[in-house]
């Protein structure tokens, strides 16, 4: 999915826009008299941090970071 322009709301920062992301980060614009762009772990920073505004985005982002939570789990039961 293109998270790509898509709006997001920070606890902190406000809403903003979704400029870039990958499979480690995300950029999010936010209004220039709070600091231009914002660079977040990805998709982490949906844990507590952001919110997407879009439901269906919000649902895919939801999936992985259902993903990254199960794979620091199994990471953890590993190292034990």
């Amino acid at each position: 999915m293109n998270l790509v322009d898509k709006e997001v709301k920070h606890k902190v920062f406000g809403e903003g826009t979704v400029v870039k992301y990958d499979d480690s980060y995300i950029e999010v614009s936010f209004p220039a008299d709070q600091g231009d762009i914002v660079r977040f772990v990805f998709p982490d920073a949906f844990e507590s941090y952001l919110t997407l505004l879009d439901q269906k985005a919000a649902g895919w982002v939801g999936k992985m970071v259902d993903i990254r939570k199960k794979e620091r789990r199994e990471e953890e039961l590993r190292l034990k």
